[in-house]
């Protein structure tokens, strides 16, 4: 899908309109394709050993640990919802890979003082991040959970300054783009895998 995304450059003192597309981004910066759902769900799920009740509860355990607000809890479907704290960004989620265009920035950050210095605030992004854990039994003494964390962000409506007298609206904006990082999803698995053997162990020992 693709989102209407303004930005401003006061290079040529010109504004322009971009059409950003889809709902990845590229390590390098830039727009990516998005990942096909079969690739996608590779990356995100994973067999692990142990039993659900046990997979569940460390799986509860190492989120709590990593700061995520836990959100929702369903123990008998498996499910655990958590989100981010809230913060405040001059970029959207689709346009994150941004960060590192050091021209791009400039003339943003020039936006927003030339929009504060004549008294109008300009508009700023709330960022905060979602995740959705699902498990299930998968055998005699195993699990299948799948991991989806997504980047969230919304824009309320405003106005930039252009010139002395100009104002160019900015409309509202909500944007959600899948994060796309196998290295979060391998960590995470990894820390939920060594928090089963470790509650596997206590119950040993209780034993």
């Amino acid at each position: 899908m693709k989102r209407n995304t303004l930005f401003m450059t006061f290079t040529g003192a010109a504004l322009a309109i971009l059409l950003c597309a889809g709902c990845a981004t590229s390590a390098k910066g830039g727009p990516s394709s998005p990942l096909s759902p079969v690739q996608r769900a590779a990356m995100q799920t994973k067999e692990l050993e142990g039993d659900a009740d046990t997979g569940f509860a460390a799986a509860l355990s190492v989120l709590q640990d990593y700061g995520w607000q836990i959100d929702a809890v369903d123990r008998q479907g498996g499910i655990i919802q958590a989100s981010s704290l809230r913060r405040e960004a001059l970029l959207g989620p689709e346009d994150e890979w941004r960060a590192n265009d050091k021209g791009y920035m400039k003339s943003l950050n020039k936006s927003v003082k030339d929009s504060v210095k004549r008294g109008i605030p300009y508009p700023m992004w709330t960022r905060w991040q979602r995740l959705t854990l699902t498990s299930e039994p998968w055998g005699k003494k195993s699990l299948r959970m799948r991991i989806t964390v997504v980047d969230c962000g919304t824009m309320p409506s405003g106005a930039m300054a252009k010139g002395k007298k100009e104002l160019i609206p900015i409309p509202g904006k909500e944007q959600t783009v899948v994060v796309d990082d196998p290295q979060l999803y391998k960590r995470l698995f990894q820390d939920i895998q060594k928090a089963i053997f470790v509650r596997q162990g206590l119950k040993g020992k209780a034993k």
